[in-house]
């Protein structure tokens, strides 16, 4: 049946278009049925006995423009099964043919920046050609020709789409007079939205950033999806800086999308979101897809402790920034280019990392898909780090004193290395020239930087091992001579470890994994409040019952005083952010607030500020995350908690066991009772260490058994205790104290453990926490 498909699709084409000599809008409709019919043919063999015809209609007659457009046509489609460069280099001659029979018509231009977009997304060589001049990248002849299509028509509207797409991360040294005019001259034929949505992009890359905006409007106004402009109007307002704007067309364009938008916002999302992420959305129906974009952003501002909002503003900003920033334009003539992540030049010294080693392989297919816009891999590396981490928080290059060395091991002289310290630890990524993405500038992501002092020693400061191996070459430099052959002083292979320099790449290929397939932004101030802060889930799995406590102590020498007027002493205002996520990632719990706290006199090293917070928070499994900030400072610090867990209502539930101790300074009064607290979570041998906890899901006359062990972990902590006792229960829950003396133990960390068994369904539910004691 699909066969008998295939053979009436193929049949319909081979019908004889008008033979013209110029394209008449006839013509030119033909021409575009037919290349819309080609996209149903699916396998070469189908396509061939339509491309033999219309192969022979151009052979018998040469000078007819319409038979060259329509045999170019058919070649495009032919790339699509044979990725050989010569069918492409065929339907350009054709399509060149025709323009040059018919040099004012839209289409033979149309078709010949089709070929050139796909020449260079495939990292094509360029060729002269009758109408490229020697030495001219693809992507801007196909400006070029797009720019002579809408010249020849303004009204042709496949031109001005095509132009588009390719000015969407457009910069100044791609928008040439002729491309200008040509945008201009698209939207003065007032023929549709998409030469208002050129505009925008052109306006964008000369950075007139108000006009871009009213272009973009403007798009929306003549029509365009309302995904896609409100895409680009939130780019234009973060542009601006309005990110309270921006985050609000974003959010908007996403729930107001159509099947353009879409297509746009998942190119968006696919520069951060995962393989696993960009599956889910995929799966979804369209009515859906705003709600997921949003919760996909939620999750990011919950995961970083920011405000509702905050990473689609960062976002956009690196979005612009990499546009202009670390944008590939145009590709040196005899440099072979490849869009595979695994095609990239050695970069590391073959005779410590062997010949297969992929610098590249840590592209995901979604990210990989992102970098492809408009037809062509658009930033190099750095951008590629830069829209996942952000701005590094540090950088450093250095020149190599030996270029030859450089040289051989695939450096070429610009190079650069990126640290980050996230929350997860440190991260350096180094980035070289490359013949794959260019020479001129640090482009590429590599494992290892060559063995080289100056370049190594640049790094000391990143990692001491760097600075370790210049030493090396230093002391090596200074006994041996270069060998002949100009690259590495003979023996490096004994003053380098081979294993440390293998350890070395092997941890930076982690920091490469981290850094492309994560995304982050950091909270970065100048100072830590360095807080002590414990985290309890408490009460019971209830309705409104179950509770988030947050004890917290802040050193006195870290915070900022300040003085009010008619107030003696000085004040200290803190400021909370409280976030809880579930399993999903989406907020369950979100609070902000500033506490003021006053003392008679400015707090000296060793006094604190000690205070609690209780919020609710319902039952399940949750991520707490806690952001301390002094308002007016520069002072900081987060804290938080994995999978915080208020147990199913009806069931067997144990809270956490909440220590504390007479003279902690600290009550938490709930349901009556007054719970001591400990802020400083340190206990003294001396003392008595008071311990609260409430059970749930009781079964009242039913026994349960309580073990509480005490453990050593650290220190000179010894063996511990432990006492076991069966009780039973009056009540479906119950508040129960205990208490611990800890004179016989030894200064140290310890691990406490309780465990509550049903004694006759053998149901257990277990708590631990750990106890410092001095």
């Amino acid at each position: 049946m699909r066969s008998a498909r295939r053979l009436a699709v193929a049949a319909a084409l081979l019908a004889p278009l008008p033979s013209l000599r110029a394209q008449t809008p006839a013509a030119r409709a033909a021409l575009g049925a037919y290349r819309d019919s080609l996209t149903a043919i699916t396998e070469a063999t189908t396509l061939a006995p339509v491309l033999a015809a219309a192969t022979r209609a151009a052979r018998a007659d040469g000078a007819d423009p319409v038979g060259q457009a329509r045999l170019g046509v058919t070649l495009l489609r032919q790339a699509a099964f044979d990725s050989s460069r010569a069918v492409l280099d065929a339907a350009g001659a054709a399509f060149d043919e025709a323009a040059y029979r018919a040099p004012r018509t839209p289409y033979p231009w149309y078709g010949l920046a089709l070929v050139k977009v796909e020449l260079s997304r495939r990292g094509a060589v360029p060729k002269a050609a009758m109408h490229q001049a020697l030495g001219e990248y693809y992507d801007r002849a196909a400006l070029v020709a797009l720019s002579r299509s809408i010249d020849a028509d303004p009204t042709f509207a496949p031109a001005a789409s095509t132009l588009a797409e390719l000015l969407l991360g457009a910069g100044e040294l791609e928008l040439e007079p002729a491309v200008r005019q040509a945008v201009r001259t698209a939207v003065a034929a007032h023929a549709g939205a998409d030469p208002y949505l050129a505009l925008g992009r052109m306006y964008r890359g000369l950075d007139n950033r108000d006009s871009a905006l009213v272009a973009f409007r403007a798009y929306l106004g003549a029509g365009g999806d309302p995904g896609l402009g409100r895409l680009e109007e939130a780019r234009a307002y973060r542009d601006l800086d309005r990110p309270d704007s921006a985050v609000a067309e974003y959010l908007a364009g996403a729930e107001q999308a159509g099947a353009v938008g879409r297509a746009a916002y998942r190119g968006d999302l696919g520069w951060v979101a995962g393989v696993h992420e960009l599956d889910a959305l995929d799966s979804l129906p369209a009515a859906d897809f705003g709600t997921w974009v949003a919760d996909f952003w939620a999750r990011r501002d919950a995961k970083a402790l920011r405000a509702h909002g905050e990473v689609i503003s960062e976002h956009l900003r690196r979005w612009l920034y990499i546009h202009r920033s670390f944008r590939l334009v145009g590709r040196r003539e005899g440099a072979q280019f490849s869009d595979d992540p695994g095609a990239g030049a050695e970069l590391t010294a073959p005779e410590l990392t062997g010949p297969d080693n992929p610098d590249f392989a840590f592209f995901t297919p979604g990210l990989y898909n992102a970098l492809d816009e408009g037809g062509k891999r658009v930033v190099d590396d750095r951008g590629v780090v830069y829209i996942r981490q952000g701005e590094p928080d540090h950088r450093v290059a250095a020149h190599s004193s030996d270029s030859g060395s450089a040289g051989k091991h695939g450096c070429f002289g610009a190079n650069e290395s990126w640290q980050y310290a996230l929350p997860t630890g440190a991260l350096v990524l180094h980035f070289c020239g490359s013949r794959r993405l260019g020479l001129t500038a640090p482009t590429t992501l590599v494992s290892m930087l060559p063995l080289e002092s100056a370049m190594l020693s640049a790094r000391g400061d990143f990692d001491g091992r760097y600075q370790q191996m210049a030493f090396a070459l230093d002391a090596l430099a200074d006994r041996a001579r270069l060998n002949k052959a100009g690259g590495m002083p003979t023996g490096v292979a004994s003053a380098i470890s081979p294993e440390l320099v293998r350890i070395v790449e092997r941890d930076t290929r982690h920091d490469m994994a981290v850094g492309l397939h994560t995304d982050s932004y950091v909270q970065r101030f100048d100072r830590s409040l360095q807080p002590i802060v414990q985290l309890y889930a408490a009460g019971t799995p209830a309705p409104d019952n179950a509770r988030l406590l947050a004890v917290f102590a802040l050193p006195g020498e870290r915070l900022v005083p300040q003085v009010r007027a008619g107030l003696s002493g000085v004040v200290y205002p803190v400021s909370i952010r409280t976030i809880a996520v579930g399993p999903d990632g989406l907020d369950v719990l979100r609070r902000d607030t500033t506490r003021y706290f006053r003392a008679a006199d400015t707090l000296r090293a060793g006094a604190y500020l000690t205070g609690l917070l209780e919020l609710p928070l319902p039952a399940g499994s949750h991520d707490v995350r806690l952001l301390f900030t002094q308002p007016g400072s520069t002072a900081a610090a987060a804290a938080g908690r994995d999978a915080m867990t208020i147990g199913t209502p009806g069931r067997l539930a144990v809270s956490d066991i909440i220590s504390g101790s007479t003279g902690g300074g600290l009550v938490w009064n709930h349901d009556g009772e007054r719970v001591l607290l400990n802020p400083l979570d340190v206990y003294s041998r001396t003392a008595t260490m008071e311990l609260y906890y409430e059970l749930s899901g009781l079964v009242p006359g039913r026994s349960y058994r309580t073990t509480l062990a005490l453990t050593g972990r650290t220190g000179a902590a010894g063996d511990g205790v432990q006492a076991a006792f069966t009780e039973t229960a009056g009540a479906v829950v119950q508040q129960l104290r205990r208490a611990l003396a800890l004179k016989t133990l030894k200064g140290g960390s310890y691990r406490l453990v309780l465990t509550i068994e049903d004694t006759l369904t053998g149901a257990t539910v277990r708590r631990e926490r750990r106890v410092n004691v001095r």
